[in-house]
């Protein structure tokens, strides 16, 4: 079961990367452009994004704020509506984006380690930063980590439906298996909610959780 609506998650020490790699990567089933930016996985315009610009209706990847250069590339309508493998990477001075195993952009940019160093509230499905930034569609087996995939791992995370690299994830959502249909802007605890590194440090502690649509996801799972 995946996410429809947005999760905000609680600024904490921890759930930064402070590396010099990263990867945010999710599965996503977009069911159509808005006009305005959609989130999938944001720290805002100053921290890191993964999103659906509203400026030509581009995938657009950054890591510690969109000054410096963004990285865009199209998202195919022919995608639109089906479940979709999207991974942004930093590494050696380059952002790379992937669309279901295979890369599709790829630019230099000039960054400063260490990424991700700064605390700011996680959000899935909106920017915490911007709120209203919404997602329209589903979202999925969203992770983070302290590296930046290969060429080859991307797609073997594709063709096995998520990456198994424990020792470098920050963050770990697989909200198919732990999401609750819930009433809309109810609390709940992150162990009811979430798996991986941020339940293991939350345990007790409250994320927000909006709208309460649900749907089972196909190919990944």
């Amino acid at each position: 079961q995946a996410l429809d609506g947005k999760v905000f998650i609680p600024a904490d020490d921890s759930l930064n990367a402070n590396s010099e790699e990263l990867t945010l990567a999710a599965w996503v089933k977009m069911d159509g452009m808005t006009g305005a930016d959609q989130a999938i996985i944001s720290k805002g315009d100053s921290g890191y994004n993964l999103k659906i610009s509203r400026s030509g209706n581009q995938i657009e990847f950054f890591v510690d704020g969109w000054s410096a250069g963004t990285l865009t590339a199209a998202f195919p309508e022919d995608k639109i509506g089906e479940w979709v493998y999207l991974v942004g990477t930093y590494a050696d001075g380059q952002y790379t984006l992937y669309l279901d195993g295979g890369q599709i952009a790829q630019r230099s940019i000039s960054k400063t380690a260490p990424l991700d160093d700064s605390s700011y509230q996680i959000g899935i499905g909106d920017d915490p930063e911007y709120n209203g930034r919404n997602f329209n569609g589903l979202i999925d087996g969203v992770q983070v980590l302290k590296k930046a995939m290969t060429a080859d791992e991307v797609r073997q995370a594709y063709e096995a439906g998520s990456y198994d690299g424990s020792d470098s994830v920050v963050l770990y959502i697989r909200s198919e298996k732990a999401m609750k249909r819930l009433p809309q802007s109810r609390n709940v605890s992150a162990d009811a909610a979430l798996t991986g590194k941020l339940a293991e440090k939350y345990g007790e502690a409250n994320v927000k959780v909006v709208e309460k649509n649900i749907e089972k996801p196909g190919k990944m799972h």
